[in-house]
This record gives C-alpha cells, structure tokens and sequence, in this order.
C-alpha cells in the first residue's frame, strides 16, 4: 500500500506482477491492486488458491499481452 499511495496512483490502476503467492499475491489483492501471478516452481509448501491472482502466467513475455 504504501508504494502505491507514494506514487499517487489509485490501487485498483496498479497492475503488480509476483511470483510468490504469499508475498506478491496476497497482498497486492489485499489492498485492491490487479496481479499477475508468475508461476513457477520452487514455492513449495505455499497454500495456494488460483481463483485470488487476476491472471496466472508462466513467462514475464506473456505480460505485453497484458498492458
């Protein structure tokens, strides 16, 4: 939140693009940002629900497609 409030910038206007779940995800959603969830392997153990990101991707290309 306050990155978003430093830049002046209305969450819902943010897209934020994480690749971990319980860091990125959660939170951006959490205080009303878009996310793209860059998912990969290596977050084991994560409680994950795919119905939270916005969009799921598996390659920071697929991103253009986005904006």
């Amino acid at each position: 939140r306050l990155g978003v409030d430093a830049m002046g910038f209305a969450a819902e206007n943010v897209l934020v693009v994480g690749d971990s779940f319980s860091k990125d995800v959660v939170p951006a959603k959490a205080v009303g940002c878009r996310v793209a969830w860059l998912k990969g392997e290596g977050w084991g153990g994560e409680v994950i629900d795919e119905s939270v990101p916005d969009v799921i991707i598996t390659d920071l290309a697929q991103l253009l497609a986005l904006l």
